[in-house]
């Protein structure tokens, strides 16, 4: 009898523990950090975007120019920390506006007078080449970045409205002012997409 006793005590003692081990397994969660690296790196690029339009208009430069080269200087620097990290920026005046896209999604860009599709510079243009040599089918992938064939950007008239639709997901600005510098930048870290809106 002591003997069926310890063995039924044994076998809840098992239990219990694989029951536990379970809610625990259950209770679980994985959080991960946010992408500090990336924010930085977003206010890193609305801090120094703003210098280089000062400087543009205290020179009496060509501002579109100096970001432009202000942009590729920073992606060289930003892709070290952040290798996924891409940006569309929306410079203007009131004479022009100028929508570029560095990023590897293409976007969507609407204006009260125009409608366009930019190209990222990084998204991808994947070709397949099939050919028949003696009967037998041969294959080539060719993956190409879309930007080498241009239009990553686009300069259109003075507008009030910008609208651009990246991934789906829609940004309207309202611009105003004698200067104006807008930029979406994201990134995309462990199956997650990061956007930061610098207005």
């Amino acid at each position: 009898m002591k003997k069926n006793a310890q063995f039924y005590i044994i076998v809840s003692a098992i239990i219990i523990m694989v029951v536990t081990g379970l809610i625990t397994i259950l209770n679980y969660v994985v959080v991960r950090p946010e992408p500090i690296q990336f924010y930085d790196l977003s206010k890193q690029l609305e801090r120094e975007a703003t210098k280089v339009i000062d400087y543009g208009v205290y020179t009496g430069g060509d501002i579109p120019a100096h970001i432009e080269d202000f942009i590729t200087n920073f992606l060289k620097y930003a892709h070290e920390k952040d290798p996924e990290i891409g940006l569309i920026y929306i410079y203007g005046n009131a004479t022009s506006l100028i929508v570029a896209n560095y990023g590897k999604d293409d976007a969507g860009v609407v204006t009260e007078l125009n409608k366009t599709v930019l190209y990222g510079s990084e998204a991808e243009s994947i070709s397949q080449i099939r050919m028949d040599i003696a009967g037998q089918q041969v294959g080539k992938k060719i993956i190409e970045e879309k930007g080498i064939f241009g239009n990553i950007k686009t300069v259109l008239g003075p507008s009030k409205l910008v609208r651009v639709n990246i991934s789906n997901k829609i940004y309207d600005f309202d611009l105003k002012g004698q200067q104006y510098f807008f930029a979406i930048v994201k990134s995309e870290s462990e199956g997650e997409t990061y956007y930061s809106l610098i207005e």
